[in-house]
């Protein structure tokens, strides 16, 4: 199997962000300014064209067919992607939505692949993240038709529970992981998830075996790859947090 990790393009709450940090604003973390973050945000204008730019990337350059390799000469290889998954937020499944498309294929949903935390947004009283409840199943019906939806999908919304602790992400780490090798680790499937940020880390470390408390984090760019083989019993990183499909204004 060959895995794709990609980071969703950029949303409207990572513009804000941006746009904070040029003004010299602070607005990430525990003390950050909650004005105009959504929950569940959209891909901005700039998402869209990376995006965009990335599927037909992915579309344009055509894999090898080859044995899964490896090798370092495998960095810039074409692509042969088998499989779309994302998780169910909305700039997730866009920016899986466009990749899908450009490669002629059926994006399908992982309910595993959503962002540290889930759905939240700021108590009214104390500005404390509490969870909330997320679109349903018309929703996505209706928005995104195309995709693969879970069954136990209902109209009542996805989330509906409390903030995710930090121990239960790990935990979900930890699932992904060994369910994405029961569905394709004995395979030359090749897979591209859709996922987030905060999430990626979590997630690498667990691909990794790298100790939680080790203080280790893993970046990503909006829309970037990360590469890993994984043959027989050997994982390995080929590339992380890799940008070069975009010229330099779409780096975010």
């Amino acid at each position: 199997m060959r895995l794709y990790f990609v980071r969703h393009a950029q949303s409207a709450d990572n513009l804000y962000v941006a746009q904070n940090i040029e003004k010299g604003v602070r607005s990430v973390g525990l003390d950050q300014l909650w004005h105009h973050r959504q929950a569940d945000p959209e891909l901005s204008e700039i998402g869209l064209k990376q995006a965009r730019t990335l599927g037909k990337f992915l579309a344009d350059c055509k894999e090898s067919n080859g044995p899964s390799s490896a090798a370092v000469k495998g960095y810039m290889e074409g692509f042969s992607i088998t499989h779309v998954y994302s998780s169910l937020m909305v700039r997730s499944m866009e920016t899986a939505s466009v990749i899908a498309n450009a490669l002629n294929l059926i994006p399908a949903i992982w309910e595993d692949l959503h962002e540290t935390g889930g759905i939240w947004e700021p108590d009214k009283e104390t500005a404390k993240p509490v969870g909330c409840e997320g679109n349903n199943r018309t929703f996505f019906k209706q928005r995104f038709p195309h995709f693969i939806l879970p069954e136990r999908l209902t109209n009542e919304g996805w989330w509906n529970r409390p903030l995710e602790t930090t121990r239960e992400c790990k935990e979900r780490a930890q699932r992904f992981f060994t369910e994405l090798k029961e569905r394709h680790a004995e395979s030359d499937d090749q897979v591209i998830v859709v996922g987030h940020g905060l999430f990626y880390s979590f997630l690498l470390k667990a691909f990794l075996k790298i100790p939680s408390k080790s203080g280790v984090q893993f970046a990503m760019n909006n829309a970037a790859m990360t590469r890993i083989d994984f043959i027989e019993n050997s994982i390995r990183v080929i590339y992380q947090n890799k940008t070069d499909h975009f010229p330099l204004e779409l780096i975010t």
